[in-house]
């Protein structure tokens, strides 16, 4: 298929450095996102047919709701870890 199989950036901001990497796998995506101290962000990640996605980290995910093809998760500050799981075969 087309497009990137991954990426990384860092992005410096007044209160420190916003780091993201993903991958794309034969189940959808892998993500990592890392907030500096008191840093909020929306995180956007492709909604993967069959799939949901997993999330565990120092940023307590929490999934807001889908838009325009995006979940969306709420996520605090450290690193948060998501991944795409299957949930139908």
């Amino acid at each position: 298929s087309a497009g990137l199989a991954s990426a990384r950036g860092t992005e410096w901001t007044e209160r420190g450095p916003v780091t993201v990497s993903w991958n794309r796998t034969g189940h959808g995506y892998v993500a990592d996102v890392d907030l500096p101290v008191n840093v909020t962000a929306t995180v956007a990640l492709p909604v993967v047919a069959g799939a949901d996605y997993l999330t565990h980290g120092e940023g307590d995910a929490s999934f807001l709701r889908v838009e325009n093809g995006r979940a969306l998760f709420r996520v605090g500050s450290g690193r948060t870890h998501f991944a795409s799981i299957r949930t139908t075969r």
